[in-house]
C-alpha cells in the first residue's frame, strides 16, 4: 500500500506558493495584502497549531483522493 503524506514545512511550502501566486495574480489594496501576509506569517507558522491542522486536512484529502482513483477503474477507449 502507497501512503503520501506531506510533513508541516511541505504543507507550508505549499500553501505559501499558493497564496503567493493568488496574490501575484489578483489586485487588492496593499493594506490587505499585508494583512495577508501577516496572518501567512503569524498564525500560519509552520509549527504552529493551525499548520498542523491544515496538514491533517490535506493528509485525509490525499488518501481519500489516492483510494478513490485507486478504486476506480481506468478508462481506455473502445477503438483499440
Amino acid at each position: 500500500m502507497v501512503k503520501i503524506a506531506l510533513d508541516t514545512e511541505e504543507c507550508w511550502a505549499l500553501m505559501s506558493h499558493v497564496f503567493n501566486a493568488m496574490l501575484a495574480d489578483v489586485e487588492i489594496a496593499k493594506g490587505d495584502r499585508a494583512k495577508i501576509r501577516r496572518w501567512k506569517t503569524n498564525e500560519m507558522r509552520a509549527g504552529g497549531e493551525e499548520m498542523r491542522s491544515l496538514q491533517e486536512k490535506m493528509n485525509q484529502d490525499l488518501a481519500r483522493l489516492y483510494e478513490i482513483r485507486r478504486r476506480r477503474p481506468t478508462h481506455r477507449p473502445d477503438w483499440r
